[in-house]
């Protein structure tokens, strides 16, 4: 039985675990993935590419930061990256965690990830197609970082934008930082 079938058959409680001795080819990456242990307990998903997902916004801030407008898909691309990129190199235990702040009148989101992180060279790489002219796709990084920090900088100044910290090991860092907006404002 496939995901697709899967999901018509729980289709209300789907993602809660269930045991299950079906492989299935998993709808991000493509692989084929078969339970290690059958009739063990998991979610019908693959370890690799589908982690848990933390949302942290401080308490004494909550109100105001979920007030905040966002410019349109300014989060998919990276939620998408970590999920994507991040977990290439670990079996078990990813996890991507977004963290929502206010600091003097901004506010500031970090997409985290406990993957296996970016060398010094590879950062470098992927900082200057952030925040290059032009890039063209099909390189060695793709476009997505860098249309949404173009975005950014065109809505509200070049201050404002996406910024990477990344460690070979550890993870990677990704702030979208912005003004805090709460009207709406005009995309095109």
């Amino acid at each position: 039985m496939n995901r697709e079938n899967k999901r018509k058959t729980f289709e209300k409680g789907y993602y809660k675990n269930h045991p299950c001795n079906d492989s299935f080819t998993c709808k991000v990456c493509g692989r084929l993935v078969t339970p290690d242990a059958a009739g063990t307990d998991h979610r019908n998903h693959c370890p690799n590419c589908l982690s848990s997902l933390h949302v942290d916004i401080e308490p004494e801030e909550k109100k105001q930061i979920l007030a905040c407008r966002l410019p349109k898909l300014c989060l998919q691309p990276l939620v998408e990256n970590a999920i994507l990129h991040a977990f290439n190199e670990i079996t078990t235990g990813g996890r991507v965690t977004l963290k929502a702040f206010c600091t003097d009148g901004n506010l500031s989101i970090v997409v985290a990830d406990n993957g296996s992180g970016m060398s010094p060279e590879q950062l470098k790489k992927l900082d200057a197609s952030i925040h290059a002219e032009h890039v063209e796709e099909g390189k060695e990084h793709g476009i997505g970082l860098h249309n949404v920090n173009r975005r950014i900088q065109l809505l509200f100044g070049k201050e404002y934008g996406l910024s990477v910290k990344s460690f070979s090991g550890i993870g990677t860092f990704v702030e979208v930082f912005l003004p805090m907006r709460t009207e709406p404002f005009d995309e095109e």
